[in-house]
């Protein structure tokens, strides 16, 4: 693990223990909202200090969907409404309690707490995967790591911590990305089906993997066509092409479909045996339970619970969340809209012929079609590359310090060079763009917050680009200099009140005080993003804890 990974493994690991702080804060000084929603009655198991202790420090993370998951961590698919819930992340948490329970907390203390840390430990992980993602995909150290200090700020934080999935979601995503980029696509295919068996959109990924077959088999034909092969020859690479994309694809589905097949069983097929107050709870909701009349879709010739499920209990569908009532759950995801459309832009208008071409035109390593937009020598890249490992060098040592390298970019924002040549980067705009057009279209549109940010690593690719790129920053070399900004630095930040400085130190957060310092020379368009970014992760966590409305 080099410098960076080590820094941003402790910005990671503080920012949690700072959204940990802040949620006991908030479940302790505000008094839970009666929301009316699912939330059954915990295990008879009398609660002892420990237990209490649990639920005091870190009982507002158990929330929202939160108790779906804790629900299904303790008794499995009860209801048909659970079912809507992935596996995956239940199944590790469920585990992991049994483990390490020891008999000191009752079970649903213990899934709490372990499934906190299980989270905590994933984050960080996640942030350091999506730091070498970028490496590799954007080619310069810089972008990459300011991308995944951004992830760790980002508005969706709340959730990555609770007891939800999304955050398991995005390490088996990214770390599956990962690996395709290091060309195993058997193991990015297993990571890919796990992400399926985690959350449903996963799914989508799938197009990363016949992405690279594809563009792969059309340089093969390209090289075929110039040596004027036979067609049985150009046939051939055709069938291996959609044996390969369709093989990769069955790895990745064979989770979804193992889920299926078990929730089929459970409800279609067997009548299991369930606690006397879980099925109070049940009857008293109206709620369908696993050995009641089979429902409709057990009938269905191909019989699948997922869709029925997700129309039926969670009324999913086509502008079926497009009410007049829903008008504030909107506003709360015009932020992430916005930003999504701005990140797709921005990539595509850089890459215009690769984006019409599907980003299949050529390959990182190759010279030509695709990238020719970009005027740069090979000579001149390769400087680049070295000015931008330098630059981050020193600005890894200053930002320990709490000080700021300096950056000439007094002209307008512009991709970073080795960027825009990135034909890789293409692929993550289709799959961006896609999540977005059939969220807002299908799904409950408060969700695609979290959905987006822990599915799209080209957000924070972009915010990492606006910070770099578009901004003025300063070191100050030596006393003289210091005095020099300190009687400038009206004109340069906000100097945030001392205590709140003090806290963001103590918990290790001091990139966030050092952008506020250096605000007025960074990027219009960044700090609307950053104060989106610190708003949504604070007003998220106090409102969330506290059963508000935040979903």
């Amino acid at each position: 693990m080099n410098i960076f990974e080590h820094r941003l493994c402790i910005f990671a690991f503080y920012s949690r223990l700072s959204i940990l702080l802040l949620q006991f804060v908030s479940n302790f000084l505000v008094p839970d909202h009666d929301a009316k929603v699912f939330n059954p009655p915990p295990e008879l198991d009398d609660n002892s200090w420990l237990d209490q202790l649990v639920l005091y420090f870190v009982g507002g993370l158990r929330r929202w969907d939160a108790v779906y998951f804790t629900h299904i961590m303790q008794y499995g698919y009860t209801y048909e409404n659970c079912v809507a819930f992935f596996p995956f992340y239940p199944l590790l948490v469920s585990n992991f309690s049994k483990a390490f329970s020891f008999g000191l907390l009752n079970f649903s203390s213990c899934l709490l707490l372990v499934g906190v840390v299980v989270n905590i430990l994933l984050f960080v992980a996640t942030s350091l995967v999506l730091y070498r993602l970028g490496k590799l995909v954007l080619s310069t150290d810089k972008e990459a790591f300011y991308a995944s200090l951004l992830f760790c700020i980002n508005p969706a934080s709340i959730f990555m911590t609770a007891l939800y999935s999304e955050v398991l979601f995005s390490f088996l995503l990214f770390s599956g990305l990962l690996a395709l980029n290091h060309d195993k696509k058997i193991l990015s295919a297993f990571l890919i089906g796990l992400s399926i068996f985690t959350r449903s959109n996963g799914l989508i990924a799938i197009g990363f993997i016949a992405h690279l077959i594809i563009k792969s088999s059309i340089h093969k034909f390209l090289k075929l066509k110039a040596t004027s092969v036979k067609c049985s020859s150009i046939f051939s690479l055709v069938f291996k092409t959609v044996i390969e994309v369709l093989f990769y694809s069955f790895i990745c589905v064979i989770p979804f479909f193992i889920f299926q097949y078990y929730i089929y069983v459970l409800y279609c097929k067997s009548s299991p045996d369930w606690p006397k107050h879980v099925i109070d709870y049940g009857r008293s909701k109206g709620y369908k339970l696993a050995g009641d009349e089979p429902s409709l879709w057990c009938n269905e010739t191909i019989p699948l619970s997922y869709s029925y499920i997700q129309k039926h209990h969670w009324n999913v569908g086509f502008l079926t969340y497009y009410t007049l009532k829903q008008l504030p759950n909107f506003l709360l995801a015009l932020p992430v809209l916005l930003l999504s459309f701005r990140a797709c832009s921005f990539y595509i208008k850089n890459n215009v012929m690769l984006f019409c071409f599907l980003g299949l035109t050529c390959s990182n390593n190759n010279g030509s079609s695709g990238s020719s937009h970009v005027d740069i020598s090979d000579s001149n890249r390769e400087d680049e590359k070295q000015r931008n490992r330098f630059l981050l060098d020193k600005k890894i040592e200053n930002y320990a310090g709490g000080q700021w390298d300096e950056v000439n970019s007094n002209k307008k924002l512009k991709c970073e060079k080795n960027s825009c040549r990135q034909t890789d980067l293409i692929v993550y705009v289709y799959h961006l763009a896609f999540l977005t057009i059939f969220g807002c279209f299908f799904m409950h549109i408060q969700v695609l917050t979290r959905m987006l940010f822990s599915s799209s690593p080209l957000l924070y690719w972009y915010v990492g680009t606006l910070f770099i790129n578009g901004s003025r920053r300063f070191k100050p070399s030596s006393p003289a200099d210091k005095k020099t900004r300190e009687a400038e630095s009206f004109k340069q930040g906000i100097n945030l009140p001392q205590f709140l400085q003090s806290l963001l130190s103590l918990f290790k957060l001091t990139f966030i005080s050092e952008a506020f310092k250096n605000w007025y020379c960074l990027n219009g368009e960044f700090r609307a993003i950053f104060v989106y970014f610190l708003t949504y992760s604070v007003l998220g966590t106090v409102m969330f804890s506290n059963f508000l409305p935040w979903t």
